[in-house]
């Protein structure tokens, strides 16, 4: 797969998944996995899912989907993302368009169907080059004055809605933000982080 054009969404569950026991997976690992440092985030780092046989399998099949993905990324880390209205903040990371401070080929698997009203994830289709001088000139404390945000206009960003089973792969240097979740609805995503070879 080539990235350098913006995000690629697969869709009709291209992992051949059983959708019912993807949510009850997410359900019990997102209990197990709580993250402290974030209110509605599971999280397990390489060696977990390495030793877990469910996360193991969906690595495999993720990695099956792109034959080179292992050559040029290794995987850090996976987040289960649950989110809510109250878990939505329009004028703060991650709901404003910015890139990542460390740059990451994520992989977003959606657990549910994911409308308009569920706060889709959005990207602009850039070549992910144009924004390393920003991305290696952000200090640590960056989150603090939102020094990652892009001044992109809303217009040229797509939101990728989509059913339980869309797989979503981008590099975190094109502008992105996660969309607002409407009160009442929840949007389930198992996140799979991937480090550049070339960046370690």
């Amino acid at each position: 797969m080539d990235f350098r054009n913006g995000p690629i969404h697969l869709n009709y569950n291209a992992l051949n998944l059983d959708i019912p026991a993807l949510g009850e997976l997410f359900e019990l690992n997102y209990q197990k996995w709580r993250n402290p440092n974030y209110e509605n985030v599971a999280s397990l780092t390489r060696h977990q899912v390495e030793y877990d046989k469910d996360f193991n399998t969906l690595l495999v099949k993720v990695c099956g989907l792109d034959t080179s993905l292992t050559s040029i990324a290794r995987l850090e880390k996976v987040w289960l993302v649950k989110t809510q209205h109250k878990d939505t903040h329009p004028t703060t990371l991650p709901f404003i368009p910015h890139v990542d401070y460390r740059r990451y080929l994520k992989v977003m698997l959606y657990v549910d169907k994911v409308t308009s009203e569920h706060g889709p994830f959005s990207a602009v289709a850039q070549d992910p080059e144009q924004y390393e001088m920003l991305r290696r000139s952000l200090p640590p404390d960056y989150k603090s004055s939102m020094l990652n945000r892009v001044d992109v206009p809303f217009e040229q960003f797509t939101a990728y809605t989509g059913e339980a089973g869309d797989i979503i792969f981008f590099d975190t240097n094109i502008p992105h933000f996660a969309g607002q979740v409407r009160p009442g609805l929840t949007r389930r995503v198992l996140r799979f982080d991937f480090t550049y070879l070339e960046n370690e």
